[in-house]
């Protein structure tokens, strides 16, 4: 290998190794995810960039469900992304109950060990455990704590500045 081809493979390693550690990152301690739909309004607007803490529940193997460790459980009334029952979608959603807390619903009953029970804020517009039901804890991904950056899709993605690092609640 000439000296131009050595250097330039050492570069790209060096790229590939950088690029695969944030991936991993991404995937197992913090990410931002896009909400394109209006089913968290009021708390959460279509064009907001949330902050996905990974690292509140517990550490996933990066790029697997698997865990290393845990230390805590999602708990009522926090907000969450999770990969949807049905068709594996990433999904916002608020935890509305959760394992050993009762639901009752149409068709009776329901405290399903380890299982979870989310809705959308805005009712009307969220497709949510109603329509797949409960959740299992395996894909439930972070908790949600505070929009990075928010563009308002209404308006030619225009910045919305007041809601830039605003907390979830």
């Amino acid at each position: 290998m000439n000296f131009l081809g050595r250097h330039l493979f050492k570069w790209l390693w060096k790229v590939v190794v950088v690029v695969l550690l944030l991936a991993a990152a991404r995937s197992s301690l913090a990410d931002w995810s896009e909400v394109p739909s209006r089913s968290m309004v009021p708390a959460i607007l279509p064009g907001d960039r949330i902050y996905v803490n990974k690292l509140a529940y517990g550490l996933r193997v990066p790029f697997t469900r698997w865990w290393i460790a845990k230390w805590g459980e999602p708990a009522r009334g926090e907000v969450v992304t999770l990969l949807s029952p049905k068709d594996g979608t990433l999904l916002v959603k608020r935890i509305v109950a959760g394992p050993g807390d009762l639901i009752e619903a149409a068709d009776g009953q329901h405290v399903p060990q380890g299982m979870f029970f989310v809705e959308g804020d805005n009712r009307d517009h969220s497709v949510d455990s109603r329509s797949f039901g409960m959740v299992d804890r395996a894909l439930i991904m972070g908790r949600v704590s505070r929009v990075i950056f928010s563009l308002d899709p209404e308006h030619h993605s225009r910045p919305r500045s007041g809601r830039f690092f605003a907390a979830i609640r």
